[in-house]
């Protein structure tokens, strides 16, 4: 079936994933539980802060995301919405 694809390593030691596009893009009823999985990490990072780390599960492959443009770069790459901090949203 569907499997995680983005893990977090979060400021604060907690850890939160994230399926990838063939979950969100499959039935709308995906797409709003995806939804509501970004919403709810977005705010978890802002919370946090920086840095964080995103492990690519298939791959292996981390990043470090030390500031909320590179996250900004990455999301946008891989996730079908932005990240918006409660502060950004007016």
């Amino acid at each position: 079936m569907f499997s995680r694809k983005h893990r977090f390593l979060l400021a604060d030691g907690s850890v939160c994933s994230l399926f990838g596009e063939d979950y969100f893009a499959d039935k709308k009823v995906f797409w709003g539980a995806h939804q509501s999985e970004l919403k709810h990490l977005c705010q978890r990072v802002c919370a946090t802060g920086f840095p964080l780390q995103i492990e690519d599960l298939a791959t292996g492959q981390r990043i470090t995301i030390t500031t909320k443009d590179e996250l900004d770069g990455w999301w946008l790459a891989h996730q079908p919405t932005p990240c918006l901090c409660e502060k950004d949203i007016d």
